[in-house]
């Protein structure tokens, strides 16, 4: 690693600027040392920042300087070092950046999409008075390592100290970032601004449109739904790269997910998830190295409620007094497995409450009265699944179980039967009353009749 300083001495002796502005280049032996520094002229009195790229496209690093002036003398020089491959640089050449005031940073990026780096700098002023506005100085590279005139443009403020470039609004073109100390046209500078340029620059680059269409419009939750976004290009290269796949919120906007061009130009993206509400989507192109950005218009996704549907079970049924009654609950979709609560109810009176799993949830209840008992099952559902309910009848008989009731094939003349015997088919019934009827005990029928 290599090490760059810049340094900058500005003397006014009768309205002359006297001084020296250099660049020192310290190369690195490998070991956390430098050799001994090599100074170059930075091109101006003050130089304030320095940027490394490589300007002419022949592999080697350059160097670009922004310097200020002094005594008067308005306007910020931008110094442009060509470098030689092995460490050191060439003269440098010097460009005026501002009209008035000092130059205070510089950036270097294609600004334009050219394939082409150009320089950005900035000016504290846009006057020798300095109490109006800063200025921002585009100088388009020519790929050749010169720069064509500066371009200028408001920097929102004044005294503007620094820069930044980046993709502020994700069309795929970088834009500028200025801070300005002071943000209103006074001199007490009460407050800062930061100023935002964006690129609206087509040169270099071919226009694109982006259509973008639904599989299934409206859908149901739980539906698999595939967008698909073509992008085509006004130029010869079909669009490359990544289309991102919006939804807004109030003003809120979010990406539900992304996709890559295909050959074609096209990208494809499938959601089963989004929730029943009227979604606004578009299709969102970054652009590539040939083809600018573009943004489909909106396509209203309208996703609607589930439908469900609900099934009771219960088991044993018929159950004796007394014993362990096991309620299943199935909640089915057509396109989901249904989540959340089950409510289970008697009459007016709630059994019971519990969770789905799988689309099912028991509840257990051992307390039934004797008789027919109407149970309903209710599903509440939420905002993407419908509520359902369904009813069964659960009925309970009075004593013992039938393992506890005697065999009616051993029932002998004069066995006294237990009143609430109930033989399990018709046949074993005639056997049992036959039975009895030889016995002395007479109220055997009552008793079965009542069962």
């Amino acid at each position: 690693m290599d090490a760059l300083v810049i340094t900058g001495v500005e003397v006014c002796k009768g309205g002359t600027c006297h001084g020296i502005s250099t660049v020192g280049v310290l190369l690195g032996k490998g070991d956390g040392t430098f050799q001994p520094a090599v100074t170059y002229d930075s091109g101006g009195l003050s130089a304030h920042s320095v940027v490394v790229a490589d300007l002419n496209s022949d592999g080697r690093p350059d160097l670009m300087v922004e310097n200020g002036q002094c005594c008067g003398v308005g306007g910020g020089v931008l110094g442009v070092l060509l470098g030689n491959g092995d460490g050191t640089f060439q003269p440098v050449a010097t460009y005026k950046s501002g009209a008035g005031g000092d130059g205070t940073s510089v950036a270097v990026a294609d600004l334009n999409g050219d394939g082409k780096l150009d320089v950005v700098a900035t000016d504290q002023c846009a006057s020798l008075d300095c109490l109006n506005k800063g200025l921002v100085a585009l100088l388009v590279g020519n790929g050749d390592g010169k720069l064509q005139a500066a371009q200028t443009y408001d920097s929102g403020g004044f005294l503007t100290n620094s820069l930044a470039v980046a993709d502020i609004n994700g069309d795929g073109k970088p834009d500028l970032v200025v801070a300005n100390i002071c943000a209103d046209d006074s001199s007490v500078c009460k407050r800062s601004s930061v100023g935002v340029l964006l690129n609206n620059t087509t040169l270099g680059k071919s226009t694109t449109s982006t259509s973008f269409v639904s599989s299934l419009n409206p859908s149901i939750y739980g539906q698999k739904v595939t967008w698909t976004a073509a992008v085509t290009s006004s130029g010869s290269v079909t669009p490359t790269g990544t289309v991102r796949f919006t939804s807004q919120f109030f003003t809120e906007t979010f990406t539900i997910g992304s996709a890559t061009l295909n050959s074609s130009g096209v990208a494809t993206l499938t959601r089963s998830n989004l929730i029943a509400a009227t979604h606004p989507l578009k299709a969102v192109y970054a652009g590539d190295v040939a083809n600018l950005g573009s943004t489909s218009t909106v396509v209203n996704q309208v996703v609607l409620e589930t439908t469900s549907k609900a099934m009771l079970t219960s088991s044993p049924n018929p159950s004796t007094q007394g014993q362990a009654v096991t309620f299943t609950a199935t909640i089915s979709s057509p396109t989901v497995i249904p989540t959340g609560p089950i409510t289970f109810i008697a009459g007016t009176t709630v059994l019971g409450t519990a969770q789905l799993g799988g689309g099912k949830t028991k509840l257990v209840i051992s307390s039934l009265p004797v008789g027919s008992t109407k149970v309903t099952v209710k599903y509440n559902g939420d905002s993407n699944i419908a509520k359902s309910s369904a009813f069964g009848h659960a009925d309970r008989t009075v004593g013992r179980s039938r393992k506890e009731q005697p065999d009616a094939k051993r029932v002998e003349k004069g066995a006294q039967l237990p009143c609430n015997y109930l033989p399990e088919n018709p046949q074993a019934a005639r056997n049992v009353l036959k039975y009895a009827r030889d016995t002395p005990h007479q109220s055997l029928s009552q008793q079965a009749d009542s069962v």
